[in-house]
């Protein structure tokens, strides 16, 4: 598939100290440890989204399943070919898909008990970190300290709340013994097809 690279400064907008992305992908990964406390390689990975937008424009692929997904306002509709766009499998709220990416802001448990660690550095990035216990959960949220805006948040609340994009977060569960890292990435890029779809509906 042919890639249409977009350079960041030409696809963001300011507005009130915000920069807003105007076009790119961010894809969402999910890693799963069966046995972190002593066999880190007994892991694997699934690939849970790809997002690629233009303005208020989503569509979406999801992996292992067939079409893609068209995302507007609060409804999205399926299709089976972006060179098709009449072609529709079906339609729903965003707030009752159940398949890819959520669209609902989660209100994560015990929020309001939320103890901030000292901030740490991925790949040159700087994040803050806060730490959530519950029963189930030993969690770790880490936030990108940055004043850029993306069209889709894992978390809106944090992402206020500490001025920034709240890119991975950690959990142990006690219970089954997993530990559990869900990570979203961005890039200022587009494949070509479907910056043409996006540029189209």
């Amino acid at each position: 598939m042919r890639y249409l690279l977009i350079i960041m400064l030409l696809f963001m907008f300011s507005c009130n100290g915000k920069h807003y992305m105007k076009a790119g992908t961010i894809s969402l990964m999910l890693y799963v440890y069966n046995d972190p406390d002593d066999n880190l390689y007994d892991s694997y990975e699934i690939p849970v989204s790809d997002l690629y937008f233009y303005g208020d424009r989503i569509v979406e692929k999801v992996p292992e399943m067939p079409g893609f997904v068209l995302i507007s306002d609060d409804t999205y509709s399926v299709v089976r070919d972006l060179s098709n766009l009449d072609d529709v499998v079906s339609t729903g709220s965003l707030i009752n898909k159940s398949f890819g990416a959520a669209f609902v802001d989660t209100i994560f448990p015990n929020y309001t008990n939320r103890i901030d660690l000292a901030d740490t550095v991925f790949y040159g990035l700087s994040y803050k970190r806060v730490r959530i216990i519950t029963e189930e959960d030993y969690s770790i949220f880490y936030i990108n300290a940055t004043d850029t805006v993306l069209p889709y948040s894992l978390s809106k609340q944090f992402d206020v709340d500490y001025e920034g994009i709240l890119s991975r977060i950690d959990s142990y569960n006690y219970h089954s013994g997993k530990f559990y890292s869900l990570r979203m990435s961005f890039r200022p890029e587009l494949p070509k097809t479907i910056y043409e779809t996006l540029k189209s509906y």
